[in-house]
């Protein structure tokens, strides 16, 4: 149908996205990438143009604050973008009792539990010194075990 017709539907964008999308693609430049960055994130990463992410990657990481961080936590994770997701993954735990006062972080972090628990085993980390690894076990090397081979005496 786009090849008789020479009209390709794009529904899982907003058009102001496309048409940033598409003067990137054809002069180079993002002048509207304050008001767009996410969006253009998710386009970039759905059409794979790597130097957009990149750009609008760096844009976020730029503008992380207490309201925005969960969300560019949930993006990074969502499109690939690990350096947003490192950047704001060490925002939210670094600011934590802010984080938890700002709206909407709660339900956001819900919809997202694998996030939630890296969020979690990170805030342990900073706290305690420990390295976790992915299996959620302990690696670091001050904790001692406790024999559980008979009854304990006293």
């Amino acid at each position: 149908a786009e090849k008789q017709s020479k009209v390709v539907e794009i529904q899982t964008l907003h058009s102001d996205v496309v048409a940033e999308m598409l003067q990137y693609i054809y002069t180079g430049n993002t002048p509207n990438l304050n008001k767009l960055a996410g969006d253009l994130l998710a386009a970039a990463d759905q059409y794979n143009l790597e130097q957009l992410k990149s750009i609008c990657e760096e844009k976020l990481c730029n503008s992380l604050e207490i309201g925005n961080s969960v969300s560019y936590l949930v993006m990074g994770d969502m499109y690939q973008a690990s350096n947003l997701k490192k950047m704001a993954l060490q925002f939210v735990v670094r600011n934590m009792t802010s984080v938890v006062r700002s709206r909407d972080w709660k339900d956001c972090l819900l919809e997202h539990p694998n996030l939630m628990a890296e969020v979690m085993e990170t805030m342990a980390r900073k706290d305690t010194g420990d390295n976790f690894k992915r299996s959620g076990n302990y690696s670091g090397h001050d904790h001692k075990r406790i024999k559980t081979d008979g009854p304990v005496r006293n």
